[in-house]
């Protein structure tokens, strides 16, 4: 039986100026592999992950995902995959304001449309008033407090 094609990368890279956060990468992850990513911090283990999630756009080569190119197609290839990190810490660290930012710009919201958007949701979740607090500590539980 043969396997399908799941993943694929071409010369897949991302630069931060003259910072190379991932240079180059092809690969080709078939139907049923099991994949990782290993490696230190700033290897670029996350940036690779975020390409393929179409959270950030790629500075050089692309990545089909089940027939799919994230440059051409990031909203259909949203609605198929999902991502869940390993520990929360954007949310210890961020408020609901920022937190609301950055999932809109994962789906390509931005502008007046995006603060209408995040307007609307702090008003219907009666956060307004404590929409730009921290939580306090880095502490996972404060959540419960609110």
């Amino acid at each position: 039986m043969r396997s399908v094609e799941v993943i694929r990368t071409y010369d897949l890279a991302k630069y931060y100026g003259s910072v190379k956060a991932l240079d180059g990468i092809d690969l080709d992850i078939r139907e049923g592999e099991i994949f990782t990513t290993l490696g230190p911090n700033g290897a670029g283990k996350t940036t690779f992950l975020l390409l393929l999630a179409t959270v950030l756009k790629p500075t050089r080569g692309t990545a089909i995902i089940k027939g799919l190119d994230i440059k051409r197609d990031p909203a259909r290839i949203r609605e198929i995959i999902d991502m869940s990190f390993q520990e929360p810490q954007l949310y210890w660290r961020s408020n609901a304001l920022e937190t609301l930012k950055f999932h809109a710009s994962i789906y390509g919201i931005r502008g007046s449309e995006r603060d209408r958007r995040i307007r609307y949701v702090l008003n219907r979740l009666q956060l307004e008033r404590i929409s730009r607090r921290r939580l306090a500590g880095g502490n996972p539980r404060a959540f419960e407090q609110i």
